[in-house]
């Protein structure tokens, strides 16, 4: 029995290093430098906050179909304040072609000023809605490539699934964008 649990144990430690290929988590000791492309987001939002989707329901807007979704904004960047619930009116066939929300998912959100009709959507999307688990937000190759400027030009990044960064590392970089703004 000693040596079965032995080979599991050495096992899993032998894989570690494949499961920490699939992921990547940026280094919290330095600040992250944000790209250009990022900043040209943030100027384009007229919210940026991170909320919990509260509710997704179908809507009108006068002769308009959309989706109503309404958000609990935890932390306010911009057009919004913490502790608000926030209504969005997005139109339908942006829902069908697949921007959609789930009660209860928690994301990171540059959306545009609400237009005429009422309306808004996500900017530079998919840039503009990072999903948030835990303390860690998650970046897809692309977003990860549009928010940051690479560590070191002559060094190619592997494409990984995704990218984890720490609450506290995106936090500090969105409010330096939204200062350098003002």
């Amino acid at each position: 029995m000693a040596i079965y649990r032995t080979l599991k144990l050495l096992a899993v430690v032998a894989l570690l290093p494949c499961a920490a290929a699939f992921t990547q988590t940026a280094p919290a000791s330095s600040p992250l430098q944000l790209s250009p492309a990022f900043r040209e987001l943030a100027r384009a939002s007229g919210y940026i906050f991170i909320g919990t989707v509260t509710s997704v329901l179908p809507g009108r807007l006068n002769t308009i179909a959309t989706v109503d979704v309404t958000f609990r904004v935890e932390k306010a960047y911009r057009g919004v304040r913490r502790g608000q619930s926030l209504t969005i009116h997005q139109w339908s066939a942006l829902w069908n072609s697949g921007q959609r929300y789930k009660p209860g998912e928690r994301v990171l959100l540059f959306l545009y000023p609400q237009s005429r009709l009422g309306l808004t959507s996500i900017v530079g999307e998919p840039a503009g809605r990072i999903r948030i688990s835990a303390s860690q937000f998650i970046f897809s190759p692309s977003q990860y490539a549009t928010w940051f400027k690479p560590m070191s030009p002559s060094i190619d990044r592997p494409q990984l699934p995704e990218q984890r960064v720490g609450a506290r590392q995106i936090s500090d970089a969105v409010l330096r964008a939204s200062r350098e703004l003002q």
